[in-house]
């Protein structure tokens, strides 16, 4: 890891250390462009997202960044924020990570509320991420 100006590139082994090999206990949300887990280099927490393989996103992946406010678990097994995952409800009867049909749809949803704690947690030893 050598310093390069105002950044430090990490390799691939030292981000799957931080975020303990990408685990789901890491794992703090996930958007359009990919998934979100909890990490710490040294001693500063980070944010890494891990980008779905897409050549058609181009840079529009950067442009803005996604933390789950209400988590909630679907009868998939994923975690949703939950009124994004209402609304895919609205026009789908499958999951958005599988595209399995799903039986309950709304009525399935339970709030994930140790996510949501985990969250909370990170944001709070992470004052540039309050919500407002």
């Amino acid at each position: 890891m050598e310093r390069r100006g105002r950044f430090t590139p990490y390799s691939i082994q030292d981000i799957m250390t931080a975020t303990y090999s990408l685990s789901d206990d890491a794992k703090i949300g996930e958007g359009r462009y990919g998934r979100v887990y909890k990490g710490q280099f040294h001693v500063t927490p980070v944010a890494i997202r891990v980008l779905k393989h897409n050549r058609f996103l181009g840079g529009s992946q950067f442009q803005r960044e996604e933390i789950m406010n209400d988590p909630h678990i679907a009868e998939d097994g994923y975690s949703y924020e939950f009124e994004e995952i209402k609304m895919w409800f609205e026009n789908n009867d499958t999951s958005p990570m599988t595209r399995a049909n799903l039986k309950y749809k709304k009525k399935g949803l339970i709030p994930n509320r140790s996510l949501r704690s985990a969250i909370e947690h990170w944001r709070n030893q992470n004052e540039f991420f309050h919500l407002s």
